[in-house]
């Protein structure tokens, strides 16, 4: 509290308490006392209103909890058709959508039993129990799955608006709604939603690179699903990504802000120009590295981006990292919005020839990519190892709903993990083996000596160099791999990089090492 003064007319000084208090819904409210001839009395005015309007807010969040579903439904489809009617262009037409899907699951779609549940008495199974409901009756696939996000929508209501006792209530019944199963859109067969694998990303991203790689629109979609998938975010978090926010010196991106689907543009915008970040809770907050397998391509797209956009490095730190980009719109001081995203995917995945998935399972495919066995192209993590990169406290949400792996799959992750405790009965193969598998796989696919061998080496070389870069420390490369070399310097001098005290090329005389230092100079 704090105490204010001012001398009347009179010439007496008088006192006034400015006080804090919450409401029904956890927000902090800012109310003043009126002048007191004392700052005793002005002190116990505050308090005695302070008291009286907490009494009052615990009173009404007390009555709000003894509702019946039905009266806060009906609530909320009356914010509903106002959101819907107002006089905006800003999304109107989904707004409507809402309105209608909404009001017809409280007229048709809804079991009395229910209605009656007193929002006190509310758990996760009853929105279970009720998408299955909805399920069960003689609709389309996709108007199961409308309706299902209507549902979801409502239980964000409830959470914002201080219906549910305990904070993280509306969470779990997100989490318990995402993991229902229902039929599929155009049959009357279930299905579960695919998880997109490594070999999905490296076939969108090919896919603009096809047609005119060096057009923005199709750099920044391809960068943007890249960075979506390996950096596990979620999809709110991605829109919300500003270039203050991402350190490539460090190799380190925080994630310290989301933009919801639901968020209204005012708002972002009012809380963006003062830096009020937010997240879907405050324990998502983290730091995450930048993967090496997307980091070259993400630094690439920074460049591109100020490029495009005419804009200095110091300019571009508070924009967005992928701003509203269509093909006929651009806009750098917007974000990018969800069904835009679904959209573009939806497109990607039939250009690459792929089965179609959600976006919001890119963060799920990360999670399956990071908890696989490195036999089986993982990570090798644990759960307990992962859980810090997607923001969650425990461990249980990625072993039981992202990193959804087979009996096979765990098996070789575990056979992994214990490896130091079992000897192996295979004989390992000497370099002699090896290298007659390399000639007969070369002499089985010709055509991969001249093009994919040499992408491949040169693939690697970069890949060492940058490592090389990134722990500090120096590296020898030999004579026939000079040319390769020369160009990755070439490249990392267009960005104003040196390597010529990193790099050495040497010679084998067959007496030891001889390096070469002229020819890197050169």
């Amino acid at each position: 509290m704090a105490v204010l003064t001012r001398i009347n007319s009179e010439g007496k000084r008088e006192y006034k308490v400015r006080y804090f208090w919450k409401d029904g819904n956890g927000k902090t409210k800012d109310s003043k006392t009126g002048w007191f001839d004392s700052a005793d009395k002005a002190q116990a005015e505050a308090d005695r209103l302070k008291a009286e309007k907490q009494q009052s807010a615990t009173d009404r969040l007390g009555m709000k909890r003894e509702q019946k579903l039905s009266v806060v439904y009906a609530d909320w489809l009356v914010y509903l058709e106002k959101r819907a009617t107002r006089e905006t262009t800003e999304n109107t037409t989904s707004d409507k959508a809402l309105f209608n899907r909404a009001r017809t699951i409280y007229n048709m779609h809804t079991p009395k039993d229910i209605l009656n549940i007193r929002i006190g008495d509310i758990r996760e199974s009853d929105f279970r129990t009720w998408a299955k409901y909805i399920d069960d009756l003689d609709l389309s696939g996709r108007t199961v799955r409308n309706y299902k996000a209507a549902l979801a929508k409502f239980n964000w209501y409830l959470g914002d608006n201080g219906y549910y006792e305990d904070p993280e209530m509306d969470e779990r019944v997100s989490v318990g709604l995402s993991r229902v199963k229902l039929k599929a859109k155009d049959s009357g067969e279930r299905e579960d939603r695919r998880v997109p694998t490594l070999d999905d990303i490296d076939k969108i991203f090919a896919s603009y690179q096809a047609v005119d790689p060096g057009k923005f629109f199709n750099i920044y979609w391809s960068t943007l699903w890249k960075v979506l998938f390996f950096s596990g975010c979620r999809v709110s978090e991605l829109i919300g990504l500003t270039w203050g926010c991402v350190d490539f010196n460090n190799g380190r991106m925080d994630i310290v802000n989301a933009i919801s689907e639901r968020e209204l543009k005012e708002n972002v915008e009012t809380r963006m120009k003062e830096k009020k970040f937010r997240l879907k809770n405050k324990k998502t907050s983290r730091n995450i590295p930048i993967f090496d397998n997307y980091s070259g391509d993400f630094y690439d797209y920074k460049n591109e981006y100020k490029k495009h956009f005419k804009l200095s490095e110091e300019q571009i730190k508070d924009k967005f990292v992928f701003p509203l980009v269509l093909e006929t719109k651009e806009d750098v001081n917007d974000y990018q919005k969800q069904k835009n995203i679904l959209r573009e995917l939806k497109r990607a995945c039939k250009i690459a020839e792929i089965n179609s998935t959600d976006v919001q399972m890119m963060r799920h495919g990360c999670a399956t990519w990071m908890c696989k066995s490195e036999a089986s192209g993982g990570l090798g993590y644990t759960e307990h190892d992962a859980k810090d990169y997607f923001g969650h406290v425990g461990d249980d949400l990625l072993r039981e709903v992202y990193a959804r792996m087979s009996k096979d799959e765990n098996t070789n992750r575990m056979e992994e993990r214990y490896s130091k405790m079992r000897k192996s009965r295979k004989p390992k193969d000497s370099d002699e083996t090896k290298r007659e598998k390399v000639l007969n796989d070369i002499a089985q696919n010709p055509d991969k000596e001249s093009d994919t061998i040499e992408l491949l080496r040169y693939q690697r070389i970069k890949s060492q160099i940058a490592q090389c870069l990134k722990q500090h420390q120096s590296y020898e490369f030999w004579f026939e791999d000079m040319e390769i070399v020369l160009d990755i310097m070439g490249e990392y001098a267009d960005m104003g990089i040196d390597l010529t005290e990193h790099i050495a090329v040497v010679m084998d005389t067959g007496e030891g090492k001889v390096p070469i230092p002229s020819i890197v100079k050169k």
